[in-house]
């Protein structure tokens, strides 16, 4: 969190969320960018860890703030949720996905349109 040009460290704990500032919108006087990471070591540590956050065809890069931790993306050509399983999923598979429902669709709008057709 930045604040006043400094830069400093907040820990979230759900806790927080039932306090007055959060229940009564002060926050949103404050400016601020949010820039988080999950832990506080590098991704080839947390690699080694039971409770590594980085799903399928996703890729764990280390945090640019200088206060450690890592951030998981999707690999190119997927998308989705890389912290939720299965984690990413390929965009090409889910176009042809797209691609086929719409052409089901197709085909029975011309088999209603298509006068005297046997269905």
């Amino acid at each position: 969190m930045y604040l006043s040009g400094t830069r400093s460290a907040f820990s979230f704990v759900h806790g927080i969320l039932r306090t007055t500032v959060f229940r009564t919108g002060l926050l949103r006087m404050c400016p601020c960018v949010l820039d988080w990471a999950i832990g506080n070591g590098t991704c080839e540590q947390a690699k080694k860890s039971a409770d590594f956050a980085c799903r399928g065809n996703s890729a764990c890069a280390d945090s640019d703030t200088g206060l450690g931790g890592y951030r998981c993306n999707c690999l190119e050509g997927y998308e989705g949720n890389p912290y939720v399983s299965p984690g990413c999923t390929a965009i090409a598979v889910l176009v042809l996905m797209d691609t086929m429902a719409m052409a089901e669709k197709m085909v029975s709008v011309a088999l209603l349109s298509t006068p005297n057709s046997q269905r």
